[in-house]
């Protein structure tokens, strides 16, 4: 939590420490928030902007970082998941349909360009987020991709 004692703020905030615990951390991520909430006020849309800027950050920490640290340990240690306890209804990536994933991407990316500009049309971000749906319920059907074990994913994976 940043609710460090007074001493450490004043030092922190002249640059005389540098956060070596979580609590000093935490204080110097929320003086930026509180910057940015200076400059662009207290709303919701700020809030969600903090929130979302957070959760980027956080989620590139863990792909770039904790993830191959945490792939090192295990081979360094060994596995301690039981993957031969996972559920037998798996899906393969080996049946999606690449060319479906490419036209969604393009729609989002479409729908991107246009909400960089204020009053751009929000319409392909909205048709890009239905024809995502749709695929996914292809894929909760089991029409979308491959089951593991079926004799499709079986003969991909024989070839």
């Amino acid at each position: 939590m940043p609710y460090i004692n007074p001493f450490l703020r004043e030092k922190i905030d002249n640059n005389e420490f540098k956060p070596v615990i979580p609590g000093t951390f935490a204080y110097q991520i929320t003086k930026i928030i509180n910057q940015y909430l200076e400059e662009n006020g207290h709303s919701y849309s700020s809030y969600s902007a903090i929130i979302g800027v957070l959760e980027s950050v956080k989620l590139e920490l863990y792909r770039r970082l904790v993830a191959p640290y945490e792939d090192k340990k295990k081979e360094e240690n060994g596995d301690v998941f039981n993957t031969q306890s996972y559920p037998e209804k798996q899906i393969s990536t080996a049946g999606i349909n690449i060319e479906k994933l490419k036209d969604i991407y393009r729609g989002l990316n479409l729908a991107y360009d246009k909400l960089e500009y204020l009053g751009g049309s929000f319409q392909p971000f909205y048709d890009g987020m239905i024809k995502l749906a749709e695929f996914i319920k292809e894929l909760e059907r089991g029409e979308g991709a491959i089951e593991k074990g079926s004799k499709e994913n079986e003969k991909f994976n024989n070839k």
